[in-house]
Order: structure tokens, then C-alpha cells, then sequence
């Protein structure tokens, strides 16, 4: 078996495991050629390459995961003891809801300015609600929380 061949562009000898051509730079391993240690390994280097990107996007979407959860996790924890501030105290039919509903009116509450530009496409304003805020309590004009609004129970 010969230890050299010809380099398919220049004609020069080129060892028979090099992928390029010591004289002119052609790549050596192409169509035709044949695949030597060399051209092996590179296909395993992208394999690799490969799996590491993989690898590291779901690491990446589990992290993301786990710090959302980490960040709602608590968002229930807030609530005073006589009920959402400025609401007053919760009605039964919220105090017997789940933890994180009971927390989404707590966001809502303080989060009125954000809420108001976001409409609900839920039909409710044949109910009179103007926005998701409404869905949540109802609003005088300066902002301020008349009562609680039952629609975003669910």
C-alpha cells in the first residue's frame, strides 16, 4: 500500500492520511479521496459539537424552568391578613379559591396600570369590563379598588 498519492490539483505527493496537500493547500479528502484517520475524526468532532450544543440548550431550558418556578413559587405568600390591600377582605368565594388564583389577584391589585391596557378577549365586556383589569376588581376613574370582581376566578 502506497504511504503517498496525488494530490487530485497540483499532481504533487501528499501522504495518504493528510487532508490537505502539502504543496498547493487542496483538500485532499474530498469526493474521490479516501477517508483516512483524519476525515474520521473530524466527523466525530461534529458529532460532538453537536451534542454539547444539545446538551447545553436543555440545560438552558431547564434552568429557565426551574427559575420560574422558583420566581412564582412564593407569589401567594404576600397577601395580608385581612385580605388584598385596598380590596378589603376576601369573599368566600376567593378565600376557598387556589393559592395561585388568590395570588394572581394580589399581582392584579398592584399592577393596574399594566392591566388596564391589556383587553380580554373573553367577551366580558358585554358585562361591562373595559379591560383584564375589570376582570379582577372593580376600578374607580383615579384607580383606586371599589371591590372585587369574580370573572378571573375562572
Amino acid at each position: 500500500m502506497p504511504s503517498t498519492q496525488p494530490c487530485p490539483k497540483c499532481s504533487a505527493p501528499v501522504p495518504v492520511d493528510s487532508r490537505f496537500c502539502q504543496n498547493c493547500g487542496a483538500n485532499t479528502s474530498g469526493a474521490g479521496g479516501k477517508s483516512g484517520p483524519a476525515r474520521v475524526s473530524a466527523a466525530g468532532g461534529s458529532q460532538t459539537r453537536l451534542f454539547i450544543v444539545g446538551a447545553l440548550a436543555i440545560a438552558l431550558v431547564v434552568v429557565a424552568v426551574l427559575g420560574g418556578m422558583a420566581f412564582f413559587s412564593g407569589k401567594g405568600t404576600a397577601l395580608p391578613e385581612g385580605g388584598i390591600a385596598g380590596a378589603g377582605p376576601l369573599p368566600d368565594w376567593l378565600q376557598n379559591a387556589d393559592p395561585d388564583i388568590i395570588a394572581d389577584y394580589a399581582w392584579a391589585a398592584e399592577h393596574h396600570e399594566e392591566l388596564q391596557y391589556i383587553p380580554c378577549y373573553c367577551g366580558c365586556g358585554s358585562v361591562g369590563h373595559t379591560s383584564n383589569a375589570t376582570c379582577y376588581y372593580r376600578w374607580d376613574k383615579n384607580g383606586k379598588i371599589l371591590g372585587y370582581d369574580s370573572h378571573a376566578l375562572g
